[in-house]
């Protein structure tokens, strides 16, 4: 099974436990889903530490919109 996949079968699972006020296991689902759509996402991770991960989406999204923002404002006059 992939892990978007596993990802949407946790969130299901999480909103599950919530209705049922299992409120420690949704939080538990939520973080794995978390997770595994970010490993999902960064396919070339070497870490499994959450710290290292999290600065890796940082990094990831800081481009993202560093790059959008330069390709909105090619071609304006200042």
């Amino acid at each position: 099974m992939s892990k978007l996949i596993k990802s949407k079968v946790l969130i299901e699972e999480a909103l599950r436990d919530l209705k049922h006020g299992s409120y420690n296991k949704a939080v538990s689902a939520s973080y794995f889903t978390v997770r595994l759509l970010v490993e999902h996402l960064l396919r070339d991770l070497r870490t499994s530490k959450d710290d290292k991960i999290a600065n890796a989406l940082r990094r990831h999204l800081e481009g993202k919109v560093d790059r959008e923002n330069s390709s909105q404002h090619e071609g304006k006059v200042p």
